[in-house]
């Protein structure tokens, strides 16, 4: 089996079925920490079909997670933000625009304190980054086929996406 690991390329594995399953269980191409090898659970299926209902189990099982996610959310944020809307006497709009949004990034502020505290600049900037650019692409592509349309302002959107690309 033909392992090539860098700090700067992913794990690639190649071979047959029999070489990429001994790649996948060897401690070369690891050098992350996680509960379950998900190289070995799908390199090591004996047929693509049973490759294949472990990659849909994997994704029902994110799809679950999500689910379970946002049902939190939606039973303890949800409360707590208009709880403290209410404290402060914000209108509905206002509270949605600051403390939603302190609220999405308090995570990926937590997460880059934390790579910048274990000496990891990448990780910490690639987080951010990559957190933003998943809200610009993603989300906002969401709400843009959900949402009714809507007349802006050319001047303000390119203000904005000016901003964005800095």
């Amino acid at each position: 089996a033909s392992i090539s690991h860098t700090p700067d390329i992913e794990c690639t594995i190649q071979g047959n079925a029999t070489e990429r399953c001994a790649a996948a269980t060897s401690t070369a191409c690891t050098n992350f920490q996680s509960l379950i090898n998900y190289m070995e659970l799908i390199e090591c299926q004996e047929t693509s079909q049973r490759r294949t209902a472990v990659t849909v189990a994997l994704a029902v099982l994110l799809a679950a997670l999500l689910a379970g996610l946002g049902a939190a959310a939606d039973s303890h944020f949800a409360p707590t933000l208009t709880l403290t809307a209410d404290l402060m006497s914000l209108p509905p709009d206002v509270a949605g625009v600051t403390l939603l949004a302190y609220g999405n990034g308090a995570p990926d502020l937590s997460s880059a304190t934390a790579a910048i505290a274990a000496r990891a600049p990448n990780l910490a900037l690639g987080a951010l980054s990559g957190a933003g650019l998943f809200v610009l692409c993603v989300v906002l592509a969401a709400v843009i086929v959900v949402a009714p349309p809507v007349r802006t302002m050319p001047a303000s959107v390119a203000e904005d996406g000016s901003a964005r690309a800095i």
